[in-house]
């Protein structure tokens, strides 16, 4: 079983430095999913913009958390 690193905004990789900065401004911390996204930040980048798109549907906050989890 692989296990995955979750990364701070010390130890991301260089290439995720500009995202996990602007998630860092956004939420005031790194939340674990965008830590362990940030090895790809291609994936991270889909998965925040997945979040911002969801909050503006017409979804209700459960509903959005749900989509967004699943």
């Amino acid at each position: 079983m692989s296990k995955f690193l979750i990364r701070s905004s010390e130890s991301h990789p260089e290439q995720a430095a500009e995202l996990i900065g602007n998630v860092k401004k956004k939420y005031g911390l790194v939340p674990s999913l965008p830590g362990v996204l940030s090895e790809s930040p291609v994936a991270a980048e889909a998965n925040l913009s997945l979040g911002d798109a969801l909050r503006r549907s017409q979804f209700t906050p459960t509903d959005r958390r749900v989509v967004w989890f699943t």
